[in-house]
């Protein structure tokens, strides 16, 4: 695992390790090297390991699409929910975590790139669903998280960093949000300096996926 840039992170950047399609002794890994957080994509691998390796003392995030015939899973297992994009998943994760009396740390999930291949509420429909938090009163907004377009050049993903500070600020008006999570390895540095709270990287720490590795 390369670390080598780590110490050069700002002290209050939140890194979490992305372990999709690497091996479960990756999440061992991750914690002695002191990195607190890990993010799966999907329930099934990170059920199948923790299964190998337990939690390890870390958080556990989930940043793929939840489907909502996996909440019951999802909810047993991640510490935070970043890919909440949805009134309706908003609902069946309010009810499961109700089901064992649990308060289910979310992010809310914004497209702001409008990229019909990616999930996440549009501003609109995100305003409806930041008017609705009230009722869920088992899930506790954290913040939000945004993906910016996969280009070449990083400089052009900082109007959409810029957009989602400017909703995060709004946000936090209303709750005592922390989290913006935003940037991965190509994009991680603009996105800081656009104000980004949490970075997400997995091939800058681990090179390539292993697609290989089936779950």
């Amino acid at each position: 695992m390369n670390t080598e840039f780590i110490s050069a992170l700002p002290a209050d950047i939140v890194l979490v390790a992305v372990t999709k399609n690497h091996t479960s002794d990756t999440i061992a890994e991750v914690a002695r090297a002191g990195i607190g957080h890990i993010a799966e994509n999907r329930v099934q691998e990170a059920k199948h390991k923790l299964e190998e390796v337990g939690k390890c003392g870390l958080t556990w995030h989930l940043i793929g699409h939840l489907q909502t015939n996996k909440v019951r899973a999802a909810v047993g297992i991640f510490d935070v929910i970043e890919s909440v994009d949805s009134i309706r998943l908003m609902k069946v994760l309010n009810e499961e975590a109700a089901r064992i009396n649990k308060v289910q740390d979310i992010l809310l999930q914004l497209n702001l790139t409008q990229e019909p291949q990616k999930t996440g509420f549009s501003e609109e429909d995100y305003r409806e669903a930041v008017a609705l938090l009230p009722e869920f009163a088992n899930l506790r907004v954290c913040g939000l998280m945004v993906i910016a377009k996969d280009v070449d050049d990083p400089e052009q993903t900082r109007p959409v960093f810029r957009r989602a500070k400017e909703i995060f600020l709004q946000l936090q008006r209303m709750y005592p949000v922390e989290v913006l999570s935003m940037g991965m390895t190509n994009d991680y540095r603009v996105a800081i300096e656009e104000g980004s709270t949490e970075i997400r990287l997995g091939r800058a720490l681990f090179g390539e996926r292993d697609y290989s590795i089936k779950y």
